[in-house]
């Protein structure tokens, strides 16, 4: 199945980890220019909502994904595979407002999450991302990025 950048933003982080699990990782960060609205990356169904409290720390920085505040949606393929969207707030991030509900089947492309202000956006799970990705590129939101395993 497709997967699609969950927003617009510039990639600060990106693991594509050889192991039994298959597990990768991509962080992009939202700057005060870019829209502030997070999608789901794939279709699915949402099987857990967290939401925490934390610190304001530039979301660009590495310790933001430690310290700052946080939403976390896990959505479930059809075979049970698990992929995890994190949201995170930043220096300026006043709110982030989830706009799914626990057991709700979504589709790709949809609208997870309201931010306030610029953050970073973290998805994990079986992913194969494209080649092409770097460090540094900017994405559009709804941009294919790879496939899920699912």
């Amino acid at each position: 199945m497709k997967v699609y950048a969950p927003s617009s933003g510039i990639i600060v982080h990106l693991k594509q980890l050889v192991t039994m699990k298959n597990n990768a990782l991509i962080r992009v960060f939202i700057s005060p220019l870019h829209p502030h609205t997070v999608y789901s990356p794939v279709r699915g169904s949402v099987s857990e909502i967290q939401s925490s409290k934390g610190w304001r720390i530039p979301a660009f920085l590495p310790m933001a994904v430690k310290y700052n505040p946080k939403v976390k949606v896990v959505l479930q393929g059809y075979s049970g595979a698990k992929l995890l969207v994190t949201v995170f707030g930043g220096l300026l991030t006043y709110k982030l407002f989830p706009l799914v509900k626990q057991e709700q089947q979504v589709s790709a492309l949809e609208k997870i999450v309201e931010i306030r202000f610029g953050s970073l956006v973290e998805i994990q799970g079986k992913i194969n991302f494209d080649e092409s990705l770097r460090v540094g590129q900017v994405l559009s939101a709804g941009q294919r990025i790879g496939d899920w395993t699912e």
